[in-house]
């Protein structure tokens, strides 16, 4: 019985620099995917801190839209996963929403 090695990130900063860096080619060919989860990542930190700008200060429609980026999240992060096991790429991202804004308060806002 073999048994794999997993490297689980918990900063997505760390998990998608390896990506890049180590498999090119896998992230080559799902940016499509990576880039969903990082548009989502933006838009759902905005609602925080610029929201209103957008929903005219309606709390109901803001979490809403949050409670349909968290759903994305969920999914993209779990297929994402699933794609780099199908590849034999034994690394995963544990999803945090906390490490998501910080990431967007970095890289995304603008």
């Amino acid at each position: 019985m073999k048994i794999r090695n997993f490297v689980l990130f918990i900063r997505y900063e760390e998990f998608i620099e390896t990506i890049k860096e180590k498999h090119y080619e896998f992230y080559d060919k799902n940016k499509q995917l990576i880039g969903f989860l990082e548009a989502h990542i933006r838009s759902y930190t905005y609602t925080f801190y610029d929201g209103k700008k957008y929903y005219y200060d309606d709390s109901i429609l803001i979490e809403r839209r949050r409670k349909n980026y968290e759903d994305d999240f969920v999914w993209g992060f779990k297929e994402l996963n699933n794609r780099l096991i199908e590849k034999n790429i034994f690394i995963n991202y544990d999803m945090n929403i906390k490490d998501l804004m910080n990431y967007a308060k970095k890289y995304l806002l603008y």
